[in-house]
């Protein structure tokens, strides 16, 4: 595990200690249920996207850069690392994942593959979600 992941865990725990205190400290007396219920669902939000960049990153960090095999059965070697755009349920993702290219053979992005990429940007989940407030509110 690296230090980024490391300290992104730790401010992850303060964070989560954070919202447990707020539920229970002294403004939690004051506060209505609408209050409280919209402000948790803004900090879950923050909270979801922070724990969806350590996994991706865990997921990066743990990704080979051997060559791999292309569409042809043929070796390509490790090219760079390139950027993607993700828009989750909890917001928009940027990370680099490994890309391996041979001139003449096409790129291939094995992360993509192993964490079932849509080959849009936009997660199921997220798609989903959307397709259901479309029809609930038709």
């Amino acid at each position: 595990m690296s230090s980024n992941s490391t300290q992104m865990i730790h401010q992850l725990r303060a964070d989560f200690e954070k919202l447990i205190a707020f539920v229970t400290g002294p403004e939690a007396h004051t506060a209505t249920l609408d209050q409280m219920e919209r402000s948790l669902f803004r900090q879950v939000l923050r909270l979801g996207l922070r724990l969806l960049q350590l996994f991706l990153l865990t997921r990066v960090q743990a990704e080979s850069h051997a060559p791999q095999l292309g569409a042809s059965r043929i070796s390509v070697p490790y090219h760079s690392q390139k950027p993607i755009d993700y828009f989750s349920i909890f917001g928009k993702l940027t990370f680099e994942r490994a890309y391996f290219y041979t001139p003449g053979q096409p790129g291939v992005f094995p992360l993509d593959n192993a964490l079932n990429l849509p080959k849009r940007c936009y997660s199921d989940l997220l798609m989903e979600s959307a397709e259901l407030l479309a029809v609930d509110s038709a």
